[in-house]
């Protein structure tokens, strides 16, 4: 199967337009549909419905899209590592950063990253959405990704490596009476709206979510985000949201106060690296930075 063929398929499957694909790689229209149709009549199957304004996937297409993103991010990803293997490349780990990781966490591991491995380059990729996060993952576009929380994987592909668990924090209003408590039990959140992902997103604010129906019902959950910027909005706006201490930065109307969780649940919240190849020396390289940063106490404020 054609390398170059597939990499034109992905091109025309995302952006729906094979005028546009041409453009991307600098050759015509005519050259990219022929490698299409080649690479279609080597499946035996339609990869794309052809229409008056593009072209439309097919449900064979879409199935082959999956496989075929894999197989350009493996093909990648064996290059860089050959080159890398004869000294041609420097190593390097892509590394996704969400929201409030960029201000605490991620600085504190890739300092003791560099410390550890100074031939080995870090690059960060900023996310304000966390399932785009997960989605470059899965692609290989990041092989890393730091979260708090113990997120759960939406699609397969995905793996989570706990590095460490830190107490839970509450971030409450600062002009309000909780924010001069050195601590706050689930009891005093009554009358509160409390800002938590849909379920689903977090298995630690799950528990917490089910404890609240069950138990609290003057809380209210109906704000809730899917861990995008509907966090950050919710947590500007006066609500009540939750996360372990490394995933908490400065805002100018937030205070933070450690969190009781309720008889059972786990006073402790994970801090975990989604990854894709959990045996990759790169990945495992910095899951270890991250494992002894918080284990030699640099996460601490």
């Amino acid at each position: 199967m054609d390398a170059q063929a597939i990499s034109y398929f992905i091109s025309a499957y995302e952006s729906g337009n094979l005028s546009k694909a041409a453009n991307e790689h600098f050759i015509t229209q005519q050259a990219l549909s022929k490698n299409i149709v080649k690479l279609e009549n080597e499946l035996g199957v339609a990869l794309f419905e052809r229409t008056s304004k593009g072209v439309k996937p097919t449900e064979a297409g879409a199935v082959f899209y999956r496989y075929a993103s894999k197989i350009a991010s493996l093909s990648d990803e064996a290059r860089h590592r050959t080159r890398e293997a004869a000294g041609i490349e420097r190593a390097k780990i892509n590394v996704g950063m969400f929201q409030a990781s960029m201000f605490t966490l991620i600085p504190k591991i890739a300092a003791h990253f560099a410390e550890q491995h100074p031939d080995i380059d870090l690059e960060f990729v900023d996310y304000t959405d966390i399932l785009a996060m997960y989605q470059d993952v899965i692609s290989g576009k990041v092989q890393a990704a730091p979260t708090g929380g113990n997120y759960h994987a939406r699609e397969q592909g995905i793996r989570f490596v706990t590095v460490g668990f830190e107490p839970v924090l509450c971030a409450v209003p600062s002009d309000g009476p909780l924010a001069q408590r050195g601590s706050v039990r689930i009891e005093d959140l009554r009358g509160l709206a409390a800002q938590l992902p849909e379920t689903g997103a977090m298995r630690w604010l799950d528990s917490l979510r089910q404890y609240i129906k069950e138990h609290e019902p003057e809380i209210d959950i109906t704000v809730t985000g899917t861990g995008g910027g509907g966090t950050l909005k919710a947590m500007h706006e006066g609500f009540v949201a939750f996360g372990p201490a490394s995933f908490c930065f400065a805002l100018p109307n937030k205070t933070y106060v450690a969190f009781e969780p309720p008889k059972g649940m786990d006073p402790l919240m994970s801090i975990d690296v989604a990854v894709r190849s959990p045996d990759d020396p790169l990945v495992q390289a910095f899951c270890n930075a991250a494992r002894q940063a918080l284990q030699d106490g640099r996460m601490k404020d």
